[in-house]
């Protein structure tokens, strides 16, 4: 008989994806202490200004500046979600004594790689163990996962909590208990708490999953379904109507509503897979979806909702959808998920040629996997950020403390703030027209490109303020009194 080498026992299958997930995390904590301007820095640092508010609030002997300084950086944010992963650091730094941002990078890759082992047993209880497995060695090791799931945002908490949910469905739908019913609402919730964009997935992978479950017309009358769906829903109505009020609806206006008519223009869609196309061959897609197709009926109405979910929620957030990694950061979830299909067909072909074509196979993933981890280390590897904590904490030297700044910088001041510790007013290209140099006692500049574009604006600068401090590519400008 013909040896099957993608059938594993129980014993070898949980101690290749223990393997996986230790080889996971291990990738995710090289380069550990780097500053954070490996993904989004924008999001990163505004965590850590966050998580440094609250840690402040923990300090007895915080200074009157300091706190000032604080609750200057905390009102220069503007955060929908609450502070989970900000508030966990905050304990965390108050435990250790000092602010290791770096640990922010610990705690995601866990989140990451529990996601990873309730995938793996997802993967499982819809395929074979071997699809199982890739599925695993996909969602940890795409160079793109590597460098998202480590990032000091509520996303890789959002994604662990996304993936628990499915899990949960999908054993609720298996066996229909109020036990497993009461864990799907609180993951459910959690997920959607941790990050309103949970919903979109989550939502529409209930809906479609209920409908193959029971049937439209029975759906309505299941009573564990509608707990379910309270138990997703009360955390964040809760934190929205009574905590965020109304800047929840100006978001809404400033985020989806305005410009919605984009998502009528093509250009809307080739922007969208453009994005993709940065960190995952849009030809896997496209895939991924085949495998939607062959699978089994209810991992496929799980993965229909899914899928539709993340198509609603860039929609809804179309410019973010192009232009911010990290709104596709459930794809490496969805599209492994959606390959076990593939993977499993492939398996069972592949199980019926000789040895050589079995073990070649085998060489080729391997190959893959370790590539993914290859690449990621090399990316990892060659960033080093010493250099910008350096310009950041001298431009906070430089700055004077005996007057109002205005800054024309990058990722809105952020970095100015946590490495320099200076409060400042950041002055938008839209805001150019508008700018009162009354207002202010100084002027940084080193976002220059910006600047060299509005001529008219840098010329009444140039021509009336002296030049305080000239760094090579940045400037301070002294507002207090013009050139005569």
């Amino acid at each position: 008989m013909q040896k099957n080498f993608f059938k594993f026992s129980n014993k070898t299958t949980i101690v290749l994806a223990l393997t996986f997930l230790l080889a996971g995390l291990g990738i995710r904590l090289y380069d550990l202490t780097d500053a954070p301007f490996d993904f989004n820095p924008t999001r990163q640092f505004r965590g850590a200004l966050n998580a440094r508010y609250l840690y402040y609030q923990m300090l007895s002997d915080a200074t009157e500046i300091e706190l000032d300084k604080v609750d200057f950086f905390r009102s220069q944010q503007e955060d929908l979600e609450p502070l989970i992963i900000e508030g966990l650091m905050a304990v965390t730094y108050k435990i250790v004594g000092a602010e290791k941002i770096w640990i922010a990078r610990i705690y995601s890759s866990i989140f990451w790689i529990i996601g990873g082992w309730f995938l793996f047993q997802l993967a499982r209880k819809s395929g074979s163990d071997g699809g199982a497995l890739f599925a695993l060695g996909f969602y940890l090791f795409l160079p793109f996962s590597v460098q998202a799931s480590r990032s000091f945002q509520p996303d890789p908490l959002m994604t662990m909590w996304i993936i628990l949910t499915a899990y949960a469905a999908y054993t609720w739908a298996e066996e229909k208990t109020w036990t497993r019913a009461i864990f799907l609402g609180v993951a459910g919730g959690m997920a959607i708490l941790t990050k309103g964009n949970a919903a979109f997935y989550i939502g529409m992978m209930m809906l479609t999953l209920v409908i193959h479950e029971f049937g439209l017309k029975k759906s309505f009358k299941d009573k564990k379904t509608w707990a379910i769906g309270a138990l997703m829903i009360a955390p964040i109505l809760i934190h929205y109507v009574f905590v965020l009020g109304d800047k929840f609806g100006d978001y809404v206006d400033r985020a989806t509503v305005r410009n919605f008519g984009e998502i009528f223009n093509p250009r809307f869609y080739i922007l969208w897979m453009d994005r993709v196309e940065d960190f995952l061959n849009i030809a896997l897609i496209f895939i991924a979806i085949i495998g939607v197709f062959i699978a089994k009926d209810r991992l496929k109405a799980l993965l229909i909702g899914l899928w539709i979910g993340y198509g609603i929620m860039g929609l809804v957030f179309h410019y973010h959808i192009t232009t911010h990694d990290y709104y596709h950061i459930l794809l490496p979830f969805l599209v492994g998920l959606s390959l076990v299909p593939v993977a499993d067909a492939i398996f069972e072909k592949i199980s019926k040629e000789n040895t050589f074509w079995q073990i070649s196979l085998m060489i080729i993933l391997v190959l893959a996997m370790a590539f993914g981890i290859f690449r990621a280390r090399s990316t990892l590897k060659a960033e080093d950020f010493q250099a910008e904590v350096a310009l950041w904490e001298q431009l906070g030297a430089e700055l004077p403390d005996d007057g109002r700044t205005s800054s024309i910088v990058p990722h809105f001041g952020y970095q100015l703030m946590y490495y320099g510790w200076q409060k400042t007013d950041i002055l938008l290209p839209q805001g150019f027209y508008s700018f009162n140099p009354d207002s202010f006692s100084y002027l940084l500049v080193l976002n220059t490109r910006v600047f060299d574009e509005d001529p008219a604006f840098k010329q009444s600068i140039v021509d009336n303020y002296p030049v305080l401090v000239d760094g090579g590519y940045y400037y301070i400008f002294d507002l207090r009194e013009q050139i005569h």
